[in-house]
């Protein structure tokens, strides 16, 4: 059991969202075969180059979610890891792979949780080299994204979510 102290998501005030509502988490193969493989029936998975992308059907919560927040928190994929840092994009190019990042303003916990961007980087450079291995350069696109503009693409892409559910 995780303490406050050790899980800072805890005192969350938006109710974990990011964890309550799984929606494109990124992993590795190893990540999907530990946390997720298990969890198959429960969950939408994508293969998205060579990453695994889950999402939970119906907006549902993480596997992993429980009353007391994430029961694998210590050990949570680099994904998780980032946040409140979004990979939204990777691009294995001829001569590099290309990543774009961006900081999701609507985490209210975002003051606490956003490590300083070496770390971050760190942690991206680790993933992609999990991935696809050592051989090419890893190319990181910030983008500092500003509160109102990225809730109104969060509220579209909740609209479409609904859609595309309703749709199948």
């Amino acid at each position: 059991m995780e303490s406050e102290r050790s899980n800072p998501c805890l005192t969350c005030s938006a109710q974990q969202r990011c964890c309550s509502q799984l929606s494109g988490l990124r992993l590795t193969k190893d990540e999907f075969e530990i946390h997720f493989k298990k969890h198959s029936d429960g969950l939408a998975i994508a293969r998205y180059e060579k990453t695994f992308v889950v999402s939970s059907h119906n907006n549902g919560p993480c596997p992993h979610w429980g009353k007391s927040g994430c029961r694998i928190y210590n050990d949570r994929p680099i994904d998780c890891r980032l946040y409140p840092y979004e990979i939204t994009r990777i691009s294995e190019k001829r001569k590099a792979i290309e990543i774009t990042l961006l900081n999701n303003p609507g985490c209210p916990e975002m003051d606490s949780l956003l490590m300083p961007f070496e770390e971050a980087k760190a942690l991206i450079e680790f993933f992609c080299h999990t991935v696809y291995g050592q051989g090419k350069p890893i190319i990181i696109k910030y983008i500092q994204t500003r509160k109102r503009s990225y809730l109104f693409f969060d509220r579209i892409r909740a609209r479409l979510s609904k859609i595309i559910e309703a749709l199948r």
